[in-house]
């Protein structure tokens, strides 16, 4: 009977010790917004409850104050320089570059590694065919970048000795 008593009081021991336990929370007791032109102001004194619902209507939360984060795109659009002809690719000592359009702008070009190190820059006239040097760089991967007033273009050119 001894052990019997035991396997009960055992088995519903779990019961007393599952207890919820109350947490001390502070709510807040003093705050204010305050709006103007260019900014709001939202505060609160003593506020450590933290919780989250979800309604129909929308959402509440409660607790630390969250910041309005405004997300703007750029309004600058950034366009190709001009249907470009990079060629040959894989190149071995110079890549030719070849505008199907003339430009209409000066081009400056950049040459950076796959680190993205600039190794050669240079601006290019207003022909639509140019040859760059690659005879002093060694065999990977390199971004050739060409960029206008407004515009912007990069491709991948491959260096190989074979």
């Amino acid at each position: 009977m001894k052990h019997f008593n035991t396997i009960i009081l055992l088995f519903f021991s779990h019961i007393f010790m599952a207890q919820p336990m109350l947490e001390r929370q502070v709510f807040g007791i003093s705050g204010t917004s305050v709006k103007a032109e260019s900014f709001s102001l939202d505060w609160t004194l003593g506020e450590f409850a933290i919780a989250s619902h979800n309604l129909s209507l929308g959402s509440l939360t409660e607790g630390f104050q969250q910041s309005f984060v405004k997300i703007e795109t750029p309004s600058i659009s950034i366009k190709k320089v001009s249907d470009i002809l990079i060629m040959p690719n894989p190149a071995t000592s110079f890549v030719t570059v070849k505008f199907l359009q003339e430009p209409k702008e000066l081009i400056k070009w950049e040459l950076f590694d796959i680190t993205g190190k600039s190794l050669q820059t240079n601006i290019f006239d207003l022909s639509s065919f140019h040859e760059i040097d690659l005879s002093n760089i060694t065999d990977g991967i390199y971004i050739l970048r060409f960029s206008g007033e407004n515009t912007i273009q990069t491709h991948r050119i491959i260096k190989t000795t074979f």
